[in-house]
């Protein structure tokens, strides 16, 4: 099928080559990829090695020097992987901050409760997936709705109201206990599904919005590379903090264990799990509980940084994010909701023609004059 898609796309999907094709940049490249690496390692290490451990310290230090090598040098080439200066375009930079903060939240909160679910409340794997369908079904129903409410109430409203909406699912997941029924979860995930489609469309949009049309593939690819790495920062980043904050609440219960019992428990509540099962009924029974209670102690910290984080990115939309976008990439009705949920975001958007640039290139200097003009309305 996927030899039959190529040989198709060949002769009936439309050319839509770059006129001025910029070349490939190989140096931004390893640089990007040996900085982030470097980064979601140490914030993933972390919690085992310790924050302030050497190893954590060089990955930290690495990532930041690699990084600014990077951006140093995506200034300075001809070519640049990734243009910094689209980052000086307020719809470019908060569109790229918020889709990362709103990927750090749904694949956090999905890393943490699925372990809740399998590992605290004893879901099989297959159950634990099938509960977290909902986020699916409100994707559907919520997601197309954000082009009409945008035009209606503006993008930086909808998207401001959306962060608060995630702001809101994260907190109710302090309510969890070690026992909490799969009904309060659901209350947790509705606001929080609810805030991700009704930020995700929107800023698309903004990205899209800041780029010219004939650098559509870069903005593209920065928009899928946003959404990457919010989901690799949102494992790494809410996962470690859960997991520091739960090391430090089983350390009571570890007393009398041996050193290597001790340092298989802390390190996760598999662990722990694994290390109940071998000692008496009691003690078993004791350390599995008290494991339990420790990594939702990780889980409510790790939701209320998460919910601190998506207010503040709050206001920052509301003040800084276009009041009007073109909807690039939006979704326009159920089927394409249904995509973007399956695919949890990695969509692209559409291709711009050679033939049409020009037009379009006079239709964006047009749309910014406007966005700027009702800016400097609501300014004064």
């Amino acid at each position: 099928m996927i030899l039959l898609a190529l040989v198709a796309g060949k002769f009936l999907v439309p050319k839509s080559r770059d006129p001025e094709e910029s070349k490939f940049d190989p140096v931004g490249s390893i640089l990007s990829i040996i900085g982030i690496v470097a980064l979601v390692y140490g914030l993933i290490e972390a919690p085992d090695k310790g924050w302030t451990s050497a190893s954590t310290a060089i990955a930290f230090l690495i990532a930041i020097v690699v990084l600014s090598l990077f951006v140093a040098w995506e200034l300075h080439t001809p070519e640049p992987m990734l243009d910094m200066h689209y980052f000086k375009r307020p719809a470019f930079s908060v569109g790229t901050g918020g889709m990362i903060l709103v990927f750090v939240s749904m694949y956090g909160v999905m890393f943490l409760i699925t372990q809740y679910f399998q590992l605290v409340l004893g879901y099989t794997p297959l159950s634990a997936a099938l509960r977290l369908m909902p986020i699916a079904i409100i994707m559907m129903v919520v997601a197309p709705m954000t082009p009409r409410l945008s035009a209606r109430f503006g993008a930086h409203r909808v998207v401001a109201f959306g962060m608060l909406s995630i702001a809101t699912g994260l907190l109710l997941f302090t309510g969890l206990a070690v026992d909490t029924a799969y009904a309060y979860v659901v209350v947790c995930v509705i606001p929080l599904t609810i805030g991700i489609a009704l930020s995700m469309s929107p800023m698309t949009a903004s990205i899209m919005s800041a780029v010219p049309p004939r650098r559509a593939g870069a903005g593209s690819a920065m928009n899928d590379a946003t959404r990457e790495l919010g989901a690799a920062l949102g494992i790494a980043v809410l996962g470690s903090i859960a997991a520091s904050r739960y090391a430090s609440s089983i350390a009571p219960a570890l007393k009398g264990l041996s050193s290597s019992d001790q340092a298989s428990a802390r390190t996760s509540i598999a662990g722990a799990l694994h290390v109940a099962s071998t000692l008496s009924k009691s003690a078993g029974d004791a350390l599995a509980s008290a494991s339990s209670q420790a990594f939702v102690n990780g889980i409510h910290l790790a939701v209320v940084i998460g919910a601190v984080l998506a207010i503040i990115s709050s206001v920052i939309v509301f003040r800084k994010l276009p009041h009007s976008l073109t909807q690039s990439g939006a979704l326009h009705g159920p089927v394409e909701g249904f995509e973007e949920a399956a695919a949890m975001g990695l969509g692209g958007v559409p291709p711009v023609f050679t033939d049409d640039i020009r037009d379009e290139e006079q239709a964006l200097a047009l749309d910014r004059e406007r966005h700027a003009e009702l800016d400097h309305e609501r300014s004064a």
